[in-house]
């Protein structure tokens, strides 16, 4: 069970049959309690929570640093310190960390992102699944330069 009020937000998990129980509370409401006690959880289960992470050249990252656009959310998405970082809309900057070239992966939310090529190996969109769900952002602005 879980919930989140501006302020604070929680995650309350139980498996009973392995006698593990994770909780986790955050003082934010764009806390990542869920995902921490999934992790927590997993962890006592005996499960890796994140898949290995590997180098990616800064050539490679910056081909990915742009806004993209889904609806009325923005994502902006920069490198900082050899890493991608993605702000949606007014949620506070996340890390993405690659598990290969064009497959990045958030610790703070159970979501993976991907990025589309056209013909010409501009990229045009990046895609994020979440929760069972595929979200494609169109880019709307051109590569850094």
């Amino acid at each position: 069970h879980g919930g989140a009020l501006p302020g604070f937000q929680f995650s309350f998990q139980r498996y009973p049959d392995a006698r593990v129980t994770g909780v986790a509370l955050s003082n934010s409401e764009w806390g990542a309690a869920e995902k921490l006690a999934t992790d927590l959880a997993g962890l006592c289960l005996g499960e890796q929570p994140y898949p290995a992470e590997v180098s990616i050249s800064a050539e490679v990252l910056d081909r990915y640093v742009r806004a993209y656009r889904l609806d009325d959310t923005t994502v902006l998405v920069t490198r900082e310190d050899g890493r991608l970082t993605t702000r949606f809309g007014a949620q506070p900057p996340s890390v993405l960390y690659a598990a290969d070239d064009n497959a990045f992966f958030q610790k703070v939310a159970d979501a993976t992102m991907t990025f589309t090529y056209d013909a010409h190996g501009e990229v045009t969109e990046m895609v994020v699944f979440q929760n069972g769900q595929t979200y494609r952002f169109a880019r709307i602005s051109p590569a850094a330069r």
